[in-house]
């Protein structure tokens, strides 16, 4: 059971009563050492380590390969029947994000550019424009 909070966020002990602080900032740190890194590790020194990891695996390294592919494909790769279902519709992953982060018009304007989707653009301007008119939203006050 929980201890009454005695009305500076602690409890009869002194301990914190609630749930905890916000505690350090996310990624501070991991930030320094990232940018740490970066500068000992510039873009031609890191080609570099690739294109010999590269070579390794080639050449059937198998930790070259392991490291590659996780770099490469990530932790959770997509199964090869997802490739097939994407490629099978048509329709980018990457370009699908794109576009819901993207306003609505914004939105609607790619996905007819980039799909070649017609009306899209008309139909999203149309919704946007709804009440934009009339100050009270269509109410007639």
């Amino acid at each position: 059971m929980k201890e009454p909070d005695r009305g500076d966020g602690r409890d009869r002990k002194g301990r914190f009563a609630g749930l905890p602080g916000p505690g350090r900032p996310r990624k501070a740190i991991e930030l320094d050492y990232l940018r740490t890194i970066r500068s000992a590790c510039p873009p031609a020194r890191w080609r570099r380590i690739v294109e010999a990891a590269a070579a390794k695996a080639e050449s059937g390294d198998l930790k070259a390969v392991q490291w590659l592919s996780a770099i490469l494909l990530g932790s959770n790769p997509p199964a090869l029947s997802d490739l097939a279902a994407q490629e099978a519709s048509g329709v980018d992953p990457l370009g699908r994000k794109i576009i819901e982060l993207l306003s609505a018009a914004e939105s609607a304007e790619v996905t007819r550019l980039v799909l070649g989707l017609e009306g899209v653009h008309e139909a999203a301007t149309d919704a946007d424009d709804q009440g934009d008119d009339d100050p009270d939203g269509g109410k007639g006050t």
